[in-house]
């Protein structure tokens, strides 16, 4: 009498989802917080010598818009894993709703991200032009 394949599969996936549970746990949250200086410091290697005129982030530090001085003008800047990662932006992928930004990503695969915002807090006023299609 052998064993039965359903009970070494089960067995096999209890094990590989406990160890992975395990990693995690011991190795903790794998998310970039996103401040001022970083965003800074992220841009000095990434936009060699383009000046930084503002810079927007989002409430939970994951995601920061970004206002160069470029004829491309806005970044976003966000969190993936560890690392963080840089979208130049259109005027149409930037969506205002109340208390967040939504942008749209560049391929359909991805969904939005959203930068969170304080309650009642306004846009920043270097954002309205670029809303309405003007450069800076």
């Amino acid at each position: 009498m052998g064993l039965d394949p359903l009970a070494l599969v089960t067995g096999a996936t209890i094990a590989v989802i406990l160890m992975v549970t395990f990693i995690r746990l011991m190795t903790g949250s794998r998310q970039a917080r996103i401040d001022e200086a970083t965003v800074r410091d992220f841009l000095a290697h990434e936009e060699i010598n383009v000046p930084v005129l503002d810079i927007l982030l989002s409430e939970d530090h994951r995601a920061a818009l970004v206002r160069l001085d470029d004829p491309a003008p806005i970044r976003l800047i966000r969190s993936f894993g560890n690392t963080l990662v840089m979208q130049v932006l259109s005027n149409g992928e930037i969506q205002p709703q109340p208390n967040r930004i939504v942008i749209a990503r560049q391929d359909m695969g991805h969904p939005a991200t959203t930068l969170s915002l304080r309650e009642g807090q306004p846009l920043p006023g270097w954002l309205s032009p670029i809303l309405k299609g003007q450069t800076t």
